[in-house]
């Protein structure tokens, strides 16, 4: 992949002239992660990154250099399941046990927020997430990337074409559940050139869910890489397996 240096320039602060839109990324950590952290500190794109419990107690490392960087790490459930195919009990364990890999990994959350995953819900999620006193976010860019046969041309075109003041674009670090990933980190470098020709800054989330301002501001500490086979649910699409090392969900 070129050089994304190349391909688009460093920002001044996010939000200091202009519309905001904020990067968000699902699922992870996943081996995409380290190579995700880099191009964003080479750019100096400030994102938040809805994580899995799971992968999260498997490479805590990667979700606390996230965490210094300022970017934002949140919550997006355990074992990613869709929520409304479980009872209320089994949505707060996978609300809070997230919530415990984080919190177990070292990283101080900026505020209570879930991601639910495939956007599935319905008024029994809702009013669980409430009572957690957890703020529910969802998205309004989206770009298909979660399968495989998206190309990163693909993904970049269709997010461009959806920019909206204040909007919200969600994009996957490794899908929990597909092989795909690697064209959405090669089409990264593409996405933020082209966020920031249409004149739009990289903001982060407020406890609102609202996009705000943000500077980001490298920990001057080395990207991780990846220390353990990264989790994934059963694949529903088969071909290609996701990138090594990888396991099945325990």
């Amino acid at each position: 992949m070129p050089d994304p240096a190349e391909q688009a320039t460093p920002g001044p602060v996010a939000g200091a002239d202009g519309p905001l839109v904020c990067l968000t990324f699902d699922d992870g950590p996943s081996a995409h992660r380290p190579r995700t952290l880099q191009i964003l500190r080479e750019l100096e794109v400030p994102a938040v990154f809805f994580d899995v419990g799971m992968r999260v107690r498997a490479n805590p490392d990667l979700v606390r250099f996230a965490a210094a960087e300022g970017h934002q790490v949140l919550n997006h459930t355990d074992t990613h399941p869709a929520l409304t195919s479980l009872t209320p009990v089994g949505m707060r364990e996978e609300i809070l046990g997230a919530g415990r890999a984080l919190e177990d990994a070292g990283v101080e959350v900026p505020f209570r927020a879930v991601r639910p995953p495939m956007t599935a819900v319905d008024d029994v999620v809702h009013a669980v997430i409430q009572v957690l006193d957890y703020l529910e976010v969802g998205g309004t860019i989206s770009a298909l990337d979660w399968h495989p046969g998206t190309t990163a041309e693909a993904i970049r075109d269709s997010v461009l074409a959806q920019l909206a003041p204040g909007g919200v674009i969600v994009l996957h670090d490794g899908p929990a559940d597909t092989g795909a990933g690697s064209a959405t980190v090669e089409a990264l470098p593409g996405i933020v050139a082209g966020v920031r020709e249409s004149g739009y800054g990289f903001g982060l989330l407020d406890e609102t869910g609202a996009v705000v301002p943000a500077r980001y501001v490298a920990s001057g500490q080395p990207v991780p890489e990846l220390a353990a086979p990264v989790p994934y649910r059963p694949l529903v699409v088969p071909e290609p397996e996701p990138p090594a090392p990888w396991v099945p969900m325990p």
